[in-house]
């Protein structure tokens, strides 16, 4: 068995008689009796003597000689002492509690063997409650301030409920095994935890395939991973109309034109090419136009597309509808900027119609639609196709307009029968209202009259001297039908001309016409196309040759001039 000191000696023991009473503090000297009966050791060996519960070193502390022991030092009066002559076979006792105080150990306990406490409580504190215990097999509870905090088993370390393991700043737990019992790490009722703090942050979270994070008390919103893809981000709520809504929020109080409130960018940063590649792609942001305010919140949304550069803003959608391609300040619905050749292109490419539609809900006769082209220089129009509704049977009109000085002209016009009418193609018919006598003198010629008009389209003909001025560069078309009459017996020469600021004309030279019956009368017409520059002018004149070079140009002889080309 384990034992403090030398091992005992076999033989019989003898329990010597108390001398605490002699001890005075002075004497060191006292005779040693069993039963009152005197003992001689012969060796301080031989004896087993402790003061106050101490044992004590044999020849160091005291000697013997004869029946007698001697102290190294006097015993005091309050000091105990007990005593014991080795013999044959005595066994080691065992003291009472608290008999062997810290006090009365010099030095550390030390053990060449085992310790063994037979399962009671190892106290480690002055009030006795934080204590070691293995009271049961095989198991060994540790207890602080009076409650099971720790315990130990076999291959486990069990953290007790109510204690708390907590990890020092700059101390590590190293896995090198494996971790389980963490997934279920949840709050002890709903809203009842957070992830993290807000000067403790998680660094990462790992998902496995498929993995899902679940918003809200009921779960009604989830995002899940799209292996190799993405992600789903759903409203799991089923009644109508709960569609899943994603809002992009600005933490700025004060909101100025052409502040970002949100914006998405697309971008490849891995590509390996780098430079250019590596630059956002595209994106879509939201620009506030002005300054926020209790009364306005106009934003635009900017459409964002990168070439050789990072994205920049190529089509805008502002806060009024409007939608410009290439502009940023769309005058109207749809307002399309190029500063190359580019335009619309509506292509159907499966065999149906291709198709651009313009609708207005307009009365009887008034304009449903207009098609305008402007020069970006300015803000007028220069051309309009213009639709206008005819009737009440869903019957059209197409205009086509030009604008002269900011004045619109229409120029072209297709009615619901399909008939094409110019209304400003220069056309003239004029006609002589009364006879007048025309003379000559065989080498000029007299302009003839046609002083009453008949129409006149855009106003190109002098009733007054009889004069057409082509309005604009082109290929006239001009006929002349002349009655003549009062010719005399000795005329033989008529000839009527066209005469135009850049050529004259023949329309019709009559010879050897000598009349016998009285008051001849001829109906002589003529027609031509002459090459006219805008502001040349247009004339017919006449020629009587020979005898009175007199002739009458009777009423109904008739002038008229379009452009055809």
């Amino acid at each position: 068995m384990p034992y403090i000191g030398k091992s005992p000696l076999h033989g019989n023991y003898q329990k010597l008689d108390s001398i605490s009473s002699s001890f005075d503090g002075s004497t060191t000297q006292f005779a040693l009796t069993t039963n009152s009966v005197a003992v001689t050791p012969v060796t301080p060996a031989a004896l087993l003597i402790s003061i106050n519960g101490v044992l004590q070193e044999p020849t160091t502390t005291f000697t013997v000689s004869g029946t007698n022991i001697t102290f190294t030092s006097a015993p005091a009066s309050t000091d105990t002492f007990f005593g014991v002559v080795l013999g044959e076979q005595l066994a080691i006792g065992t003291p009472s509690d608290s008999t062997i105080t810290s006090a009365k150990l010099s030095g550390n306990l030390v053990t060449p063997g085992t310790l063994d406490v037979n399962g009671q409580e190892l106290i480690l504190d002055a009030d006795a409650d934080t204590t070691i215990t293995a009271d049961t097999d095989d198991q060994i509870d540790i207890k602080i301030a009076g409650a099971d905090d720790f315990q130990f088993t076999a291959n486990t370390f069990t953290v007790l409920s109510g204690s708390t393991l907590t990890i020092a700043s700059g101390a590590t737990i190293a896995n090198s095994g494996t971790a389980t019992g963490f997934s279920s790490a949840d709050p002890s009722s709903a809203d009842g935890d957070s992830l993290g703090t807000a000067s403790a942050e998680w660094s990462d979270l790992y998902l496995a395939d498929g993995g899902i994070i679940y918003f809200g008390n009921d779960q009604d919103v989830t995002v899940t991973h799209d292996p190799d893809d993405g992600l789903f981000l759903k409203s799991i709520a089923t009644a109508d109309n709960n569609p899943f809504l994603l809002t992009l929020q600005t933490g700025e109080t004060d909101i100025a034109a052409d502040d970002v409130i949100g914006k998405i960018a697309f971008q490849a940063p891995d590509e390996g090419t780098g430079t250019d590649a590596i630059l956002v792609s595209a994106a879509i942001q939201a620009v506030a136009e002005g300054d926020h305010s209790s009364s306005s919140n106009a934003t635009s949304l900017e459409f964002m597309t990168g070439a050789s550069e990072a994205a920049t803003a190529k089509m805008y959608v502002k806060s009024d509808g409007d939608v410009g391609i290439g502009t940023s300040s769309p005058a109207g619905v749809l307002h399309s900027f190029t500063s190359s050749n580019d335009g619309l292109l509506v292509h159907e490419a499966t065999g149906g119609n291709a198709m651009v539609q313009i609708r207005g809900n307009r009365s009887t006769d008034t304009d449903i639609g207009h098609l305008k082209f402007y020069n970006n220089a300015g803000s007028a129009d220069l051309v309009i196709f213009r639709a206008e509704r005819q009737g009440a049977n869903n019957s059209g009109l197409l205009k086509i307009s030009t604008v002269d000085g900011g004045t619109n002209n229409t120029s072209l016009q297709i009615d619901k029968t399909g008939a094409v009418t110019l209304p400003l193609q220069p056309a003239v018919l004029a006609v002589s209202a009364t006879v007048s006598n025309v003379s000559g003198n065989g080498d000029a010629y007299t302009t003839a009259n046609f002083e009453t008009e008949i129409f006149d389209q855009n106003a190109d003909f002098n009733n007054s001297n009889f004069t057409f001025t082509a309005p604009v560069t082109g290929r006239y078309s001009a006929s002349i039908t002349t009655h003549i009459g009062g010719c005399a017996s000795d005329n033989t020469r008529a000839s009527a001309r066209i005469v135009a600021s850049n050529r004259d004309i023949i329309i019709y030279d009559v010879h050897g016409y000598n009349v016998s019956q009285p008051d001849p009368k001829f109906v002589l017409s003529g027609h031509t196309l002459i090459d006219m520059d805008a502001n040349d002018t247009l004339s017919v004149t006449f020629y009587a040759y020979n005898g009175s070079k007199v002739v009458d140009w009777m009423a109904n002889s008739s002038l008229s001039v379009n452009l055809v080309a």
